[in-house]
């Protein structure tokens, strides 16, 4: 494989940013979280866990033990689902896979007893992504097929996608770059009929990619180029940053006449500056 897929394959899941709004919000929710009961309380607790993943660890699950205890104590099993599959996101954040499976699996445990198919997809498609970043691929693809089933019976179609496109990227990851086209694909298909742009243009790139290691370098350069100004559109400079490498990398390996479209690029992109 081409010497670009090491740095395309780390950008899916990047850690949280730290910022002083986040602990303006952590200050308010814990005042509210003094005065609330019940479902109010609880919610608060979990929407507090989730902003503590970009402070600290330790508070973040203690947020999330509270209100678990919390459900159990006045008896609100309906939400100890969407607690745990929180509490398991927050593990996977730091690195804790051990611990993040243990939680979504105590999640799924609790999701079968409900309707919330939505989440109870989720749940499956977050443990995916733990094993995917274990590297345990086979496992990653049992969790995300099942994921799949259950949005597509329920006619989840923008989770669908999602699920099918984690499927793609563990292929892709596998060297199995024909499974991996065929998943992005359909995957790109659904958002584009979702009009989610950013998404079909990620999924773009990512089909592009499949077709450079399959030397198809024009087509490869054709899709990077219709992503390109959806991410100026929408201002996703991070995603046009890496647009640009994987088009720079082309020019440079396999296409011709590298010098004039980097000064084009050079001269267009400080117009963003």
């Amino acid at each position: 494989m081409k010497a670009i897929l090491p740095f395309i394959v780390s950008f899916l899941f990047l850690g949280p940013c730290f910022a002083q709004a986040d602990l303006t919000k952590i200050d308010s929710l814990n005042k509210l979280v003094g005065i609330q009961t019940g479902t109010e309380r609880i919610e608060t607790l979990i929407a507090l866990s989730e902003a503590y993943r970009k402070v600290s660890f330790d508070k973040s699950i203690k947020a999330g033990s509270d209100a678990e205890q919390y459900a159990n104590e006045i008896s609100l099993d309906t939400l100890k689902g969407k607690i745990l599959l929180s509490m398991g996101e927050s593990a996977s954040l730091t690195g804790d896979y051990a611990l993040a499976l243990d939680y979504y699996k105590k999640a799924l445990a609790s999701f079968q007893n409900t309707v919330n198919y939505s989440a109870l997809g989720k749940t499956y498609d977050m443990m995916g992504l733990v094993y995917r970043n274990m590297a345990n691929y086979e496992k990653a693809i049992e969790s995300f097929a099942m994921a799949s089933d259950i949005f597509r019976k329920h006619n989840l179609n923008k989770q669908l996608a999602g699920s099918e496109s984690h499927i793609g990227l563990v292929y892709f990851n596998q060297g199995n770059l024909s499974k991996a086209v065929d998943y992005y694909y359909q995957a790109r298909l659904v958002y584009k009929e979702l009009k989610d742009t950013l998404r079909f243009a990620k999924l773009t790139m990512n089909m592009g990619l499949v077709y450079w290691q399959w030397n198809k370098n024009q087509l490869a350069l054709d899709m990077h180029l219709e992503a390109l100004p959806i991410f100026e559109r929408k201002k996703d400079y991070l995603e046009l940053g890496r647009a640009l490498n994987n088009i720079g990398m082309m020019y440079y390996q396999d296409v011709k006449d590298t010098f004039d479209f980097l000064v084009e690029r050079c001269a267009r992109d400080s117009e963003l500056l």
